[in-house]
């Protein structure tokens, strides 16, 4: 599936296990994308934010950053827990 082809809202994207996951509020799909991740920033609206390298967030659906424990919050009530823990969420929120 590619990105284009999802019609929910998309909440956040990540790599897990080696493949690109777009979670929607109702369900996950698995995208196919050639190319570096970074780059499907280029196909999302403004609104939308590299948090760190294996994430892409809705910003406007963050309720909070957690920037100690490398999460974030959305106002669902989930939480998501980066991969990345080696790397600080701070420092990739702050450059944009």
């Amino acid at each position: 599936m590619k990105l284009v082809d999802i019609k929910e809202k998309i909440q956040y994207i990540e790599i897990e296990k080696g493949k690109i996951v777009a979670h929607t509020e109702k369900k996950n799909y698995r995208i196919s994308h050639r190319g570096k991740f970074k780059t499907l920033l280029s196909e999302l609206p403004d609104n939308y934010k590299m948090c760190s390298f294996d994430c892409i967030v809705d910003d406007n659906l963050v309720k909070e950053y957690d920037f100690i424990g490398n999460s974030f919050t959305l106002k669902t009530g989930e939480k998501v827990e980066l991969l990345a823990k080696s790397y600080n969420l701070r420092d990739y929120f702050l450059k944009y």
